[in-house]
């Protein structure tokens, strides 16, 4: 096709030639076909993009290298059912530690359930590299995954990237439930869900800094 359309090309470009007196080159002339081949590739490699892109434009694929982690934010309503609940608490847990996620599922993250409130562990799946963890670590946590469901593997650079795991748990929260309020902690507080709950609508939703909540009034 490409060697087809060169040939038009020459014969409207060139004038007519005595093949007696004169002879084209053939170096310029596969040189000639193979810039027409390479600029019909990257038309057409634009073209299957752009079409791609215009026609999915709900698609979500997180793209991870060695060095670097590319996402592209879901939309809103991407799930069609949303939980719709006051608060969502993300945890994160160092992958190792599991003592304290099965600390805090023998306490307080029974009031999560009891309210039907999404309290759930996020720990890393990758090094601060963006390396997948070696299966040692990985399968344990696939296991405690399973038997809990309530822990998330992070596809994210983990380690000290506390900002992109950061935006990851806002993101996949979001996208997955309708909250008035995010709570993001560490394993090793211990929350008093119930009095949380029972403050938390008569608190501001925007500039809202707030100190020590205690399970009992103090004095009650």
């Amino acid at each position: 096709m490409c060697e087809f359309l060169l040939c038009c090309i020459l014969s409207i470009a060139l004038p007519r030639i005595n093949s007696k007196n004169t002879m084209i080159n053939r170096k310029n002339v596969f040189a000639g076909m193979a810039l027409l081949d390479i600029f019909v590739i990257i038309t057409t490699t634009y073209l299957v993009v752009y079409y791609s892109l215009s026609h999915d434009e709900k698609s979500i694929f997180p793209i991870t290298t060695s060095h670097a982690l590319t996402l592209r934010l879901r939309t809103h309503d991407e799930f069609e059912e949303k939980g719709n609940v006051l608060i969502f608490v993300g945890i994160v847990s160092a992958p190792q530690l599991i003592f304290r996620r099965n600390a805090l599922r023998r306490s307080w993250l029974n009031q999560c359930k009891e309210n039907g409130i999404p309290c759930l562990f996020f720990t890393d799946s990758q090094d601060m590299n963006g390396t997948k963890l070696p299966d040692k670590t990985l399968v344990p946590l696939q296991q405690e995954q399973l038997l809990h469901k309530d822990l998330i593997l992070t596809q994210s650079p983990g380690g000290i990237n506390f900002a992109r795991r950061y935006l990851w748990i806002l993101n996949w929260a979001y996208v997955r439930y309708e909250f008035k309020y995010f709570l993001r902690i560490d394993d090793d507080y211990f929350v008093c869900m119930d009095r949380l709950l029972l403050e938390l609508p008569h608190r501001p939703l925007t500039k809202l800094y707030w100190g020590h909540v205690h399970c009992s009034p103090p004095g009650g």
